[in-house]
Protein backbone atom coordinates (compact mmCIF):
# COMPACT_ATOMS: atom_id res chain seq x y z
CA UNK A 1 0.00 0.00 0.00
CA UNK A 2 1.90 2.85 -1.38
CA UNK A 3 -0.21 5.67 0.40
CA UNK A 4 1.24 4.18 3.88
CA UNK A 5 4.36 4.87 5.19
CA UNK A 6 7.50 1.90 5.34
CA UNK A 7 6.98 1.60 9.05
CA UNK A 8 3.18 0.92 8.82
CA UNK A 9 3.32 -1.87 6.09
CA UNK A 10 6.05 -3.40 8.38
CA UNK A 11 3.98 -3.17 11.36
CA UNK A 12 1.19 -4.91 9.40
CA UNK A 13 3.80 -7.04 7.52
CA UNK A 14 4.77 -8.37 11.45
CA UNK A 15 0.92 -8.74 12.33
CA UNK A 16 0.11 -10.89 9.50
CA UNK A 17 3.21 -13.16 9.60
CA UNK A 18 1.97 -13.82 13.51
CA UNK A 19 -0.94 -14.22 12.56
CA UNK A 20 -0.85 -16.25 10.27
CA UNK A 21 2.20 -18.54 11.99
CA UNK A 22 -0.18 -18.95 14.62
CA UNK A 23 -3.68 -20.42 12.68
CA UNK A 24 -1.15 -22.35 10.98
CA UNK A 25 -0.12 -24.29 13.97
CA UNK A 26 -3.50 -24.33 15.81
CA UNK A 27 -4.75 -26.17 13.06
CA UNK A 28 -5.18 -29.97 12.43
CA UNK A 29 -3.67 -30.34 9.07
CA UNK A 30 -0.77 -27.38 9.71
CA UNK A 31 2.64 -28.96 9.11
CA UNK A 32 6.23 -27.55 9.75
CA UNK A 33 6.31 -28.27 5.80
CA UNK A 34 3.89 -25.48 5.04
CA UNK A 35 5.36 -22.13 4.16
CA UNK A 36 3.74 -19.00 5.42
CA UNK A 37 4.06 -16.88 2.00
CA UNK A 38 3.76 -13.34 2.92
CA UNK A 39 5.33 -10.58 0.49
CA UNK A 40 7.83 -8.54 2.95
CA UNK A 41 7.45 -4.69 2.26
CA UNK A 42 10.42 -3.59 -0.17
CA UNK A 43 13.01 -1.60 1.43
CA UNK A 44 12.47 2.40 0.17
CA UNK A 45 15.54 3.92 -1.50
CA UNK A 46 16.33 6.52 0.48
CA UNK A 47 19.41 8.73 0.55
CA UNK A 48 20.73 8.56 4.12
CA UNK A 49 20.23 11.34 6.33
CA UNK A 50 23.47 14.62 6.73
CA UNK A 51 25.32 14.60 9.28
CA UNK A 52 23.41 17.44 10.70
CA UNK A 53 19.86 15.91 9.49
CA UNK A 54 21.15 13.08 12.06
CA UNK A 55 22.47 15.30 14.59
CA UNK A 56 19.21 16.89 14.77
CA UNK A 57 17.32 13.56 14.61
CA UNK A 58 19.30 12.58 18.04
CA UNK A 59 18.25 15.74 19.33
CA UNK A 60 15.12 15.25 18.71
CA UNK A 61 14.20 12.11 20.03
CA UNK A 62 16.98 11.94 22.81
CA UNK A 63 17.09 15.22 23.86
CA UNK A 64 20.73 15.35 23.22
CA UNK A 65 23.50 15.27 20.20
CA UNK A 66 25.14 11.58 20.89
CA UNK A 67 27.28 10.78 17.86
CA UNK A 68 28.99 14.15 17.51
CA UNK A 69 27.95 18.07 17.72
CA UNK A 70 26.77 19.71 15.06
CA UNK A 71 29.58 22.82 15.38
CA UNK A 72 32.26 20.36 15.72
CA UNK A 73 33.09 21.57 12.13
CA UNK A 74 33.90 24.82 13.48
CA UNK A 75 36.35 24.44 15.88
CA UNK A 76 38.64 26.56 13.99
CA UNK A 77 36.36 29.13 13.80
CA UNK A 78 34.99 29.43 17.87
CA UNK A 79 38.78 29.48 18.59
CA UNK A 80 40.17 32.08 16.07
CA UNK A 81 37.74 34.42 15.07
CA UNK A 82 35.26 34.61 18.66
CA UNK A 83 36.08 36.11 21.08
CA UNK A 84 33.65 35.89 23.73
CA UNK A 85 31.74 32.43 25.16
CA UNK A 86 27.68 32.55 24.92
CA UNK A 87 27.73 31.67 28.80
CA UNK A 88 29.68 35.40 29.16
CA UNK A 89 26.38 37.33 27.80
CA UNK A 90 24.09 36.47 31.04
CA UNK A 91 25.99 38.98 32.78
CA UNK A 92 26.84 42.04 30.73
CA UNK A 93 28.08 44.83 33.29
CA UNK A 94 31.54 43.26 32.69
CA UNK A 95 31.29 44.05 28.91
CA UNK A 96 29.55 47.40 28.80
CA UNK A 97 31.77 49.11 25.90
CA UNK A 98 33.29 46.39 24.89
CA UNK A 99 33.41 44.50 21.03
CA UNK A 100 31.56 40.82 21.08
CA UNK A 101 32.43 38.36 18.68
CA UNK A 102 30.71 34.81 19.28
CA UNK A 103 29.68 32.26 17.32
CA UNK A 104 26.72 29.44 17.01
CA UNK A 105 23.72 27.55 15.25
CA UNK A 106 20.65 29.32 15.48
CA UNK A 107 18.16 26.53 17.50
CA UNK A 108 15.13 28.72 17.86
CA UNK A 109 13.40 31.93 16.07
CA UNK A 110 10.22 33.70 17.42
CA UNK A 111 8.76 35.86 15.54
CA UNK A 112 5.98 38.23 16.36
CA UNK A 113 4.32 41.95 16.32
CA UNK A 114 4.86 44.53 18.95
CA UNK A 115 1.80 46.83 20.35
CA UNK A 116 2.22 49.01 17.25
CA UNK A 117 2.29 46.25 15.00
CA UNK A 118 5.77 46.33 13.97
CA UNK A 119 7.60 43.31 13.29
CA UNK A 120 10.24 41.98 15.67
CA UNK A 121 11.80 38.51 16.23
CA UNK A 122 14.05 36.77 19.09
CA UNK A 123 16.78 34.36 17.89
CA UNK A 124 18.39 31.98 20.19
CA UNK A 125 22.07 31.59 19.51
CA UNK A 126 23.63 28.29 20.80
CA UNK A 127 27.47 27.45 21.29
CA UNK A 128 29.13 25.07 23.23
CA UNK A 129 28.74 26.87 26.26
CA UNK A 130 24.66 27.44 26.18
CA UNK A 131 22.88 29.64 24.85
CA UNK A 132 21.84 33.62 24.43
CA UNK A 133 18.34 35.18 22.90
CA UNK A 134 19.26 38.13 20.53
CA UNK A 135 16.41 40.62 20.23
CA UNK A 136 15.79 42.24 17.03
CA UNK A 137 13.18 45.60 16.60
CA UNK A 138 12.97 48.13 13.89
CA UNK A 139 16.33 48.81 11.75
CA UNK A 140 18.05 45.34 13.14
CA UNK A 141 15.14 42.99 12.17
CA UNK A 142 15.12 44.78 8.47
CA UNK A 143 18.56 44.20 8.44
CA UNK A 144 19.21 41.20 9.78
CA UNK A 145 15.69 39.24 8.22
CA UNK A 146 17.97 36.77 6.35
CA UNK A 147 19.83 35.56 9.28
CA UNK A 148 17.15 34.85 11.33
CA UNK A 149 16.21 31.00 10.43
CA UNK A 150 16.93 27.91 12.10
CA UNK A 151 19.36 25.46 11.38
CA UNK A 152 21.85 28.71 10.53
CA UNK A 153 25.61 28.61 11.89
CA UNK A 154 26.68 32.21 12.24
CA UNK A 155 28.77 34.59 13.75
CA UNK A 156 27.70 37.99 15.04
CA UNK A 157 29.57 41.22 16.07
CA UNK A 158 28.29 43.74 18.20
CA UNK A 159 28.85 46.06 20.90
CA UNK A 160 27.61 46.21 24.56
CA UNK A 161 26.63 49.34 25.42
CA UNK A 162 23.11 50.90 27.44
CA UNK A 163 20.24 51.19 25.33
CA UNK A 164 18.94 54.76 24.40
CA UNK A 165 15.84 54.72 25.62
CA UNK A 166 13.24 53.43 28.59
CA UNK A 167 15.87 51.95 31.51
CA UNK A 168 18.76 52.33 29.61
CA UNK A 169 19.55 49.00 30.69
CA UNK A 170 22.35 46.69 28.76
CA UNK A 171 22.17 45.39 25.81
CA UNK A 172 24.23 44.28 22.63
CA UNK A 173 24.26 46.30 19.33
CA UNK A 174 24.96 44.05 16.64
CA UNK A 175 26.39 45.42 13.63
CA UNK A 176 27.64 42.26 11.40
CA UNK A 177 26.21 38.76 10.57
CA UNK A 178 27.93 36.53 8.95
CA UNK A 179 27.95 32.38 7.53
CA UNK A 180 30.48 30.69 10.16
CA UNK A 181 31.13 28.91 6.77
CA UNK A 182 32.75 32.09 5.10
CA UNK A 183 34.65 33.43 8.54
CA UNK A 184 38.03 31.59 7.56
CA UNK A 185 37.64 32.88 3.67
CA UNK A 186 36.54 36.90 4.54
CA UNK A 187 38.40 37.28 7.93
CA UNK A 188 41.93 36.04 7.26
CA UNK A 189 44.58 38.25 6.01
CA UNK A 190 47.76 37.29 7.72
CA UNK A 191 48.69 34.06 9.28
CA UNK A 192 51.44 34.32 11.46
CA UNK A 193 53.92 31.55 12.73
CA UNK A 194 56.21 32.38 16.14
CA UNK A 195 58.95 29.78 15.68
CA UNK A 196 61.73 29.37 18.27
CA UNK A 197 65.14 29.71 16.51
CA UNK A 198 65.92 25.99 18.19
CA UNK A 199 62.72 24.77 16.14
CA UNK A 200 63.81 25.48 12.87
CA UNK A 201 64.95 21.81 11.67
CA UNK A 202 65.01 20.19 8.53
CA UNK A 203 61.82 17.94 9.71
CA UNK A 204 60.17 21.56 10.62
CA UNK A 205 60.82 23.14 7.38
CA UNK A 206 59.47 19.60 5.33
CA UNK A 207 56.62 19.62 7.29
CA UNK A 208 55.65 22.95 6.79
CA UNK A 209 56.31 22.53 2.82
CA UNK A 210 53.77 19.56 2.79
CA UNK A 211 51.05 21.73 4.59
CA UNK A 212 48.05 21.94 1.42
CA UNK A 213 47.13 25.07 0.01
CA UNK A 214 43.60 25.61 -0.74
CA UNK A 215 41.92 26.67 -3.94
CA UNK A 216 40.07 29.86 -1.91
CA UNK A 217 41.38 31.19 1.81
CA UNK A 218 45.03 31.59 1.38
CA UNK A 219 46.55 34.21 3.34
CA UNK A 220 49.52 36.20 3.83
CA UNK A 221 52.67 33.88 5.83
CA UNK A 222 54.81 35.29 8.08
CA UNK A 223 57.25 34.12 10.53
CA UNK A 224 58.55 35.58 13.91
CA UNK A 225 61.48 34.09 15.07
CA UNK A 226 63.03 33.99 17.95
CA UNK A 227 66.06 33.27 19.87
CA UNK A 228 65.03 33.34 24.13
CA UNK A 229 69.05 33.36 25.13
CA UNK A 230 69.60 36.31 22.75
CA UNK A 231 66.57 38.26 23.83
CA UNK A 232 66.05 38.80 19.91
CA UNK A 233 63.97 37.97 17.28
CA UNK A 234 63.48 38.81 13.26
CA UNK A 235 60.31 38.99 11.06
CA UNK A 236 60.12 37.69 7.94
CA UNK A 237 57.57 37.10 4.97
CA UNK A 238 57.43 34.36 2.63
CA UNK A 239 56.85 35.81 -0.96
CA UNK A 240 56.22 32.39 -2.25
CA UNK A 241 54.01 31.01 0.05
CA UNK A 242 50.79 31.21 0.93
CA UNK A 243 48.43 28.91 3.55
CA UNK A 244 45.16 28.47 4.41
CA UNK A 245 43.78 28.07 8.00
CA UNK A 246 43.33 24.34 7.48
CA UNK A 247 43.14 21.67 9.66
CA UNK A 248 46.34 20.51 8.92
CA UNK A 249 47.99 23.44 9.76
CA UNK A 250 46.45 23.34 13.13
CA UNK A 251 47.69 19.84 13.50
CA UNK A 252 51.30 20.73 12.73
CA UNK A 253 51.09 23.33 15.25
CA UNK A 254 50.42 20.71 18.00
CA UNK A 255 52.81 18.97 17.08
CA UNK A 256 55.13 21.62 17.73
CA UNK A 257 53.96 23.32 21.24
CA UNK A 258 56.66 25.65 21.20
CA UNK A 259 55.28 27.33 18.01
CA UNK A 260 52.58 29.72 18.22
CA UNK A 261 49.62 30.21 15.99
CA UNK A 262 48.38 33.96 14.88
CA UNK A 263 45.85 35.08 12.55
CA UNK A 264 44.80 38.49 11.57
Amino acid sequence: NEETSFIENLIRYGNKYQADKASQQASLFGSADNAIEIKKPELPNCEPFTRLEELNKEKEYIGLFLSSHPLDDFKMEFKYFTNRELKELEELAPLENKEIIVGGMVTAVRKGYTKTQKPYAIMTLEDYSGSYEFPFFGKDYENFLPWLEQGLFLQIKGKVQKKTWGDQALTININKIVNLADVREEGIREIKLKVPLNAITPEFIDKLLELPKPDTGLAVLRFLVYDSELNSHVQLLSRSVKLGLTPELETFVEEYPEVMLQVN
